[in-house]
């Protein structure tokens, strides 16, 4: 029972997938939209309750969007509070640069001195976080958010399949994560 109302509502998954999609990078896949989504799916035909008066698909859209975006902060790479800085930031006139253009050097030399600073700083505490990861994490990384290559790409590249690279890419993003938020790299006992 539960596979069939699953199917009828994939379509609503579907749609929820390209209207989030729209405001996001490229590097952002719609397959794992979709795999997030599905999840939020099941988990709304688990605990969805008719008596509270609300409709099954307004209840599963607001389940489905959750899990997409529960999906994307999992995925990125920058900790929750320097993302909230950034947009508070932006608000203000100073912008802060997105993982994939961290490694770019700014072509804009009319931007003041602490914007630079700013994305000069960005830059280098990314290149240090790839730097200590492990050469697997680094590599899946650089492919998937510095060259924006999809998952079937670096897959395919790395003779892997997507579902191993979609782990290694998690694990990166994690460990990455730690070292902006200055938290200590634990890999084989060593410290990083």
């Amino acid at each position: 029972m539960e596979g069939r109302a699953a199917e009828s509502y994939l379509p609503l998954v579907g749609a929820i997938a390209r209207a989030l999609s729209r405001g996001l990078p490229s590097t952002v896949e719609m397959n794992e939209l979709i795999n997030d989504g599905v999840i939020g799916l099941y988990t709304a035909l688990e605990r969805y309750n008719p008596d509270r008066g609300v409709g099954f698909s307004t209840y599963a859209g607001h389940r489905i969007r959750g899990a997409m975006l529960d999906g994307l902060r999992e995925r990125d790479p920058l900790p929750r509070a320097l993302r909230r800085a950034q947009k508070a930031a932006e608000t203000g006139g100073i912008q802060f640069l997105e993982l994939d253009e961290a490694l770019m050097v700014p072509d804009d030399e009319a931007a003041s001195p602490e914007v630079l600073a700013m994305e000069a700083d960005l830059r280098r505490r990314v290149r240090c976080g790839l730097d200590a990861l492990p050469p697997r994490d680094r590599e899946v990384l650089e492919l998937r958010m510095v060259r924006g290559l999809p998952l079937r790409a670096v897959a395919a590249h790395l003779s892997l399949s997507i579902t191993r690279i979609a782990e290694i890419q998690t694990r990166g993003i994690t460990r990455l994560r730690r070292y902006l938020n200055e938290e200590p790299l634990v890999r084989g006992g060593a410290r990083h």
